[in-house]
């Protein structure tokens, strides 16, 4: 029984030793949303959005404009669900890495783009269109190092750089158009 009570009393002063050596851990919270910041920042991508549109090809123009929009709306989703993650201090270590990786790229240096955390716990990354790179916090925690975040950024801003979303956007609108598929919808009409 003398043992019991000495147990039981250690694991009572475990319990508040470790009660207490918690609370005096800073509670985790993320930075707040900031609506100001993210309304500026939809207005300039949605105008470079619409200077994209007016330079569209005119043959199939309105096929571009359809895909083009819904990449937008896209983009757009992530403003309005304030997916963009606004920490001052993370913004600038982003910043930070982007800006060796261009200092080291010269064919970068005269392009624009920007690279954002995205409060999404999906581990993924990804150039979304208009010059915008969301890098998930998701991903992010998972990594063991910086140079793991450093190659992530190269590899989507390769994407960026080499055109690949415009390029399967014109591929896409090229084959929709095609004389094959026309005909091949003909027929599928009749």
């Amino acid at each position: 029984m003398h043992k019991v009570l000495r147990l039981l009393l250690f694991t009572q002063a475990f319990i508040f030793y470790f009660c207490f050596a918690l609370s005096a851990q800073p509670v985790f919270s993320p930075a707040p949303e900031d609506a100001t910041f993210l309304k500026t920042l939809s207005t300039k991508y949605e105008d470079h959005y619409k200077a994209e549109l007016a330079s569209l090809p005119k043959e199939n123009k309105k096929d571009f404009e359809e895909v083009y929009k819904q990449r937008w709306d896209n983009i757009k989703s992530v403003f309005d669900k304030k997916e963009i993650y606004k920490s001052s201090a993370a913004q600038q270590y982003l910043d930070a890495l982007v800006a060796e990786i261009v200092k080291s790229n010269p064919l970068l240096q005269k392009l624009n783009f920007n690279c954002y955390f995205s409060r999404s716990g999906v581990p993924n990354a990804a150039y979304i269109g208009e010059g915008i790179i969301l890098f998930n916090i998701g991903l992010f925690k998972r990594l063991d190092n910086e140079s793991q975040a450093v190659f992530i950024l190269c590899h989507e801003i390769a994407h960026f750089y080499l055109q690949h979303s415009e390029n399967s956007i014109r591929r896409y609108v090229a084959a929709i158009n095609s004389q094959a598929i026309q005909n091949e919808l003909k027929k599928i009409k009749k």
